[in-house]
């Protein structure tokens, strides 16, 4: 009888960096941005049944919650140890903002760090008003 030792899998993936903000930083956008996340395991590979997209929007004072990771195409890289998970909105967004949140693990379960990667965005087109309030004499 032969004996293989296995070590398991401890170390979690990690996000890299995405085309969305992420936590502390603040985008004022005209329209939705492509949305391009890459989570990468050094010892595993991406479970990509495990990925998870939550989008809190708030327009019109009106919080709506949706997870939306159907939605997203998926796109292995070196062989499944990356995954590109990346989103086009179709139409254009309401003014407001937008709160997201994602997670992953790879095979082993260890969720990808940041857990979750998260961040903001705000859809902004109203040009600002600059009113002048002029008087004489001065």
């Amino acid at each position: 009888v032969q004996k293989i030792f296995v070590v398991p899998d401890t170390i979690s993936p990690i996000w890299q960096i995405g085309s969305l903000p992420q936590n502390g930083q603040l985008y004022y956008l005209q329209q939705f941005p492509q949305i391009s996340l890459i989570a990468s395991d050094s010892l595993g590979f991406i479970n990509t049944s495990s990925f998870n997209f939550k989008l809190i929007t708030n327009v019109a004072e009106q919080n709506i919650t949706e997870n939306i990771e159907s939605r997203f195409e998926r796109t292995a890289i070196d062989n499944g140890s990356a995954v590109l998970f990346s989103y086009t909105h179709g139409s254009e967004a309401p003014e407001g903002s937008y709160s997201f949140a994602a997670k992953v693990s790879d095979l082993a379960n260890n969720h990808a760090t940041p857990n979750p990667f998260s961040g903001q965005f705000f859809i902004d087109r109203t040009s600002p008003t600059i009113e002048f309030n002029i008087q004489s004499g001065l």
